[in-house]
């Protein structure tokens, strides 16, 4: 990216990684354009707060509830957690959390499951609607959409706590602490049966899918049509 675009520019930052090159770009580059754009809160706030910079939007991505509908099957007959994975899944670095992904997938009361990047689009939903849980183990995180499609269908879903959009949600988000409370919440999820009980509450799920029913994908291209109509103005002034 130039030091100083010479046109109108806006840029998406998703998530700050930990390599010291790079977590420098994020803020050089959030300093040199017009408006910079993030997913979560935590990103948002933190441009603004920590390094002063005013021309901060957060825009939620979008999620197409014709096709994420909330499950009506819940399977209470699988005798072990089934539990879901969605993204990729690599070892290069530590910020999907590779190794908690290999632990819990060999737990035994576990039956895993991951997208591992094959199924079609179209595939996705009822992925999501054949799940007890969904996890989103990443340390480092912009999202994830995981968090917004699990919701929109009425699993309940773990992350790490502080990571992403992990906080812009209340029912249905499990947060961990660290690893080992991550694995703890599905052992507890396991144990009390909770994932065809209380979640698997139609009521409950209701709330779950109430938490996003408001992020479709047409705010989220009308917020992006309004920056760019702000800073096309003659008016705009680029401080």
């Amino acid at each position: 990216m130039p030091e100083s675009p010479d046109k109108p520019c806006t840029a998406w930052f998703s998530h700050q990684e930990k390599r010291s090159d790079l977590h420098k770009k994020f803020i050089n580059a959030a300093k040199v354009v017009d408006v910079a754009i993030s997913q979560s809160k935590k990103y948002a706030s933190m441009l603004r707060d920590n390094h002063n910079l005013h021309n901060v939007m957060q825009i939620m991505a979008g999620v197409d509830l014709e096709k994420f509908k909330i499950r009506e099957n819940i399977n209470i007959k699988s005798k072990r957690l089934i539990v879901g994975h969605i993204g990729r899944q690599y070892t290069s670095s530590d910020r999907k959390n590779p190794n908690l992904i290999k632990k819990i997938s060999r737990l035994n009361f576990v039956d895993f499951r991951a997208t591992e990047g094959k199924l079609k689009p179209s595939q996705i939903p009822d992925f999501y609607r054949k799940l007890h849980v969904v996890i989103s183990p990443a340390t480092i995180e912009g999202g994830p959409m995981c968090i917004q499609e699990s919701l929109a269908v009425g699993v309940p879903i773990v992350c790490l706590n502080n990571v992403g959009v992990a906080n812009e949600f209340e029912v249905g988000v499990l947060r961990a602490d660290n690893n080992d409370h991550f694995i703890n919440i599905l052992e507890e999820m396991y144990r009390t049966k909770s994932y065809i009980t209380k979640w698997a509450d139609p009521d409950v799920m209701d709330q779950m899918r109430k938490q996003v029913e408001q992020y479709t994908w047409e705010k989220f291209a009308h917020g992006h049509d309004k920056i760019w109509e702000m800073i096309t103005t003659e008016s705009w002034n680029r401080s």
